[in-house]
């Protein structure tokens, strides 16, 4: 897939290879038993992408192994109280080289301005670039630039979505959208007990992962497990992996079926990868008693 995306002191280079959704960063297997493979991230750096994992839902080390990310997601969330539905849209690509550092440690990094940048013909919005620095005198910075939208985007699966930026001649970075994911286990709003193992049930195209997050503030769900099923629509997970999680919390367990590729992008002779991703997004959220 070759493609031209950045302004002209960057040139994205070589062609797109497909991604698994794996957990990124510095993870810890903390069970593994027939069907599922369970991953802590509380060892992760969460300092980097937190603040919308339900709609994202890239890991934080997302951030840490690539220069940036270009996004679409449909997603669905089921609180007990209906399903709501939106779609998401961002691109960001970081300059390494700029670094945002509070107390001698890195949150994040400066945003390119990309100058015009289309999704599928239309403009996106640019916004300034937020990074998060929390417990601080300094809680946000605003550290260049990022894009949303368009404003009237409306995620639609099975369909390709091409990003361009009109001040460099190409063809754009091009990802196929999966197909619709449902989930019917566990329910939104449900009260779980974590005495006993949890059936996971879903309907898509293809392979599933679920993040599990515990809601510490209503804009901060901190991501704690990655689960992996191996079996297709259907899982469990038991209750030795539940008696992890913190009792009466709220948790959203957001189900993942997601397309990803990585475009290579060369700036200044460093050889850098930014993440291309679709997904279909299902956020359940519960109580573990």
């Amino acid at each position: 897939m070759s493609t031209n995306l950045m302004t002209r002191s960057v040139i994205i280079a070589a062609a797109a290879v497909f991604l698994s959704c794996e957990p990124p960063g510095e993870t810890q297997l903390l069970h593994e038993v027939p069907g599922v493979e369970v991953v802590s991230l509380l060892t992760s750096d969460t300092t980097f992408g937190l603040s919308s994992i339900d709609s994202s839902a890239l890991l934080p080390g997302d951030e840490l192994s690539f220069v940036g990310t270009l996004v679409v997601n449909g997603v669905q969330h089921d609180a007990g109280q209906g399903i709501r539905t939106a779609s998401f849209a961002r691109a960001v690509i970081t300059d390494k080289e700029r670094p945002v550092v509070f107390n001698g440690r890195t949150w994040g990094y400066h945003g390119f301005d990309l100058g015009a940048l289309l999704l599928n013909g239309a403009p996106m919005v640019r916004k300034p670039h937020i990074v998060t620095v929390p417990d601080t005198s300094l809680p946000i910075v605003l550290a260049g630039f990022e894009y949303n939208g368009p404003p009237d985007f409306v995620f639609d699966p099975e369909r390709s979505y091409t990003w361009v930026a009109d001040s460099i001649n190409g063809t754009g970075v091009t990802i196929e959208a999966p197909g619709p994911l449902t989930v019917q286990s566990p329910v939104g709003g449900s009260v779980i007990s974590r005495n006993e193992d949890l059936e996971l049930r879903w309907t898509s195209d293809g392979d599933v992962v679920v993040i599990v997050s515990q809601l510490e503030s209503p804009l901060n769900p901190k991501p704690v497990l990655y689960l992996r099923p191996s079996a297709d629509k259907a899982a469990i997970v038991s209750a030795k992996v539940l008696q992890f999680l913190s009792p009466d919390q709220v948790y959203f367990f957001t189900f993942v079926r997601a397309n990803r590729n990585e475009v290579r992008v060369v700036r200044r002779f460093f050889d850098m990868a930014v993440l291309v991703q679709a997904a279909s997004v299902y956020n359940v959220v519960v109580v573990l008693r």
